[in-house]
């Protein structure tokens, strides 16, 4: 009886301490003057201290820790069997850094974490040095002509200049501070740049483009842009720096040249006189459509056309007769095709060639007969031929599916060789290469 009565004594003891304990922990933390909350360890907030609520120091709401993170809950529920913990943590839409420091407590009868929360003031100073560094960047821009704006990793825009917002059709750098662009442009604008902006941070590789746009008067107008991602050195976080330039005198000036360059080059693949391909062209079509004509193994047809007795004609007439000769007998044979990727060249003085896509016997004597008659049909006067009283031509032709081992050279010496016939059996008729 003495030993339960011993043992009964110690149990209402202890339990009076343990009372005395939990009572006097909870006044003390009641009484605390650190900002601080109270959390189970499920998570569950269930004391806040009056100094942590709208702590004007702390920049944090009572709805900012009563509404904990997800990922903090987590945290909380793996400490088990552990008597503290250090948690760092951002309030995103605060943009401020805290570390939640907690320690295991006695509140209310049961065992729960005290989290102090501190703002970190080291990265406050920071950031604040950060923001300084880019409002007098902000400053140093104004006057810049070329358009140039840097956002922060969220896409919101720290600084900008007037050429830049003019470019995005907002009207003042101060209407874009502070804002994404998607709050205050365009949507079709805001879009337009968003895939490459995020692209750009996310991967860290740069972006370079030449945009060609059109001004409200319909003028084309070229702006070169650049993105780049940048790594803040005092606080650690990335951005977005743009930088663009309107190029389009440049752009203007490299068009005029290209639309020389082209000219410059149609005009070195054109008879001056009847404006057909010269030699020149001719080569490099047959050249093309050869290497075509052999992957496809579709036939060929190469044609030449000679005006008889055209020397006669310019010693009856004079030259200036001949030469109109050549302009009416070139737009006669371009009437003789109807293909439009068939083509017509002057590659001599008075002699024309033909290249025929896929064109076979049947189709090239259809063409061959055309063309006598658009000559006939000119009646152009000539008393020299001793064939008739008009102009007259003679034409040789090939048609072949090309094969690597046959060889151009060799094929334009039988075309050749069939005019050459043509003209020995009494001009004024075609020749076909055996």
């Amino acid at each position: 009886m003495d030993v339960f009565n011993a043992v009964f004594g110690f149990t209402v003891l202890v339990s009076i301490l343990l009372v005395t304990y939990h009572a006097g922990a909870s006044k003390a933390i009641m009484a605390s003057s650190s900002p601080f909350f109270m959390v189970t360890d499920e998570g569950q907030i269930i004391f806040i201290n009056p100094l942590l609520k709208d702590d004007a120091l702390l920049g944090i709401s009572s709805k900012d820790i009563s509404t904990l993170p997800p990922q903090f809950i987590l945290f909380i529920q793996k400490q088990t069997g552990l008597n503290s913990f250090v948690y760092a943590h951002e309030f995103n839409h605060l943009k401020h850094s805290y570390t939640f420091i907690g320690k295991r407590m006695w509140f209310k009868g049961q065992r729960c974490w005290q989290v102090s929360v501190n703002l970190n003031l080291v990265d406050e100073s920071n950031r604040n040095r950060s923001l300084g560094n880019k409002a007098l960047l902000h400053n140093i821009i104004q006057n810049i002509p070329d358009a140039i704006g840097m956002m922060d990793e969220n896409l919101v825009y720290e600084a900008c200049n007037p050429a830049f917002v003019k470019a995005l059709g907002i009207e003042l750098p101060e209407d874009l501070l502070g804002r994404t662009l998607d709050q205050v442009a365009p949507k079709n604008i805001a879009e337009k740049f968003a895939y490459s902006d995020r692209n750009v941070l996310e991967t860290g590789r740069e972006f370079h483009i030449i945009d060609e746009v059109t001004d409200e008067k319909g003028d084309k107008q070229w702006m070169e842009a650049r993105k780049f991602a940048y790594t803040d050195q005092i606080t650690n976080r990335k951005g977005l720096f743009i930088i663009a330039r309107d190029i389009t005198e440049s752009e203007l000036a490299k068009e005029k040249l290209k639309q020389a360059k082209n000219e410059f080059r149609r005009l070195s693949l054109i008879d001056g006189l009847t404006g057909v391909g010269n030699r020149r062209y001719f080569d490099e079509n047959l050249e093309g459509l050869w290497q075509l004509h052999i992957e496809k193994q579709q036939p060929l047809t190469i044609m030449f056309c000679d005006i008889d007795e055209f020397k006669k004609l310019n010693d009856i007439y004079g030259h200036s007769e001949g030469d109109k000769a050549l302009v009416l007998v070139a737009s006669a044979l371009e009437r003789s095709v109807s293909d439009t990727e068939d083509r017509v060249f002057r590659i001599g003085g008075e002699e024309f060639a033909f290249i025929l896509s896929d064109t076979d016997n049947d189709k090239a004597d259809l063409v061959a007969r055309r063309i006598h008659k658009q000559i006939e049909a000119l009646q152009f006067r000539h008393d020299g031929s001793l064939i008739k009283s008009t102009l007259t031509i003679s034409i040789g032709v090939v048609t072949i599916i090309p094969q690597i081992k046959h060889s151009v050279v060799d094929i334009l010496e039988e075309v050749d060789k069939a005019l050459y016939q043509a003209k020995s059996n009494g001009k004024d008729q075609t020749v076909y290469a055996a």
